[in-house]
């Protein structure tokens, strides 16, 4: 099932920024187009640093663990 699309409101000054910037300089086709990469992008990196947080812990976990069995 197909759920419908959400709509956000936007400042009117930030549209207009995007397209000032990088739609009428060629770079994307319209300012959603720009916000939803820029929102994707975003959020793949929060997931790649979710990632990178759990195997820090993992590690200094281990660690912990292996320097209490040889004590």
């Amino acid at each position: 099932m197909v759920t419908p699309d959400i709509h956000i409101r936007i400042p009117r000054k930030l549209y207009e920024s995007i397209n000032d910037l990088v739609v009428k300089e060629g770079h994307y086709r319209s300012a959603p187009e720009f916000i939803l990469e820029c929102t994707r992008q975003k959020l793949n990196e929060i997931k790649k640093n979710k990632i990178d947080q759990r195997k820090i812990k993992l590690y200094w976990h281990r660690l912990r663990m292996e320097k209490e069995k040889e004590i």
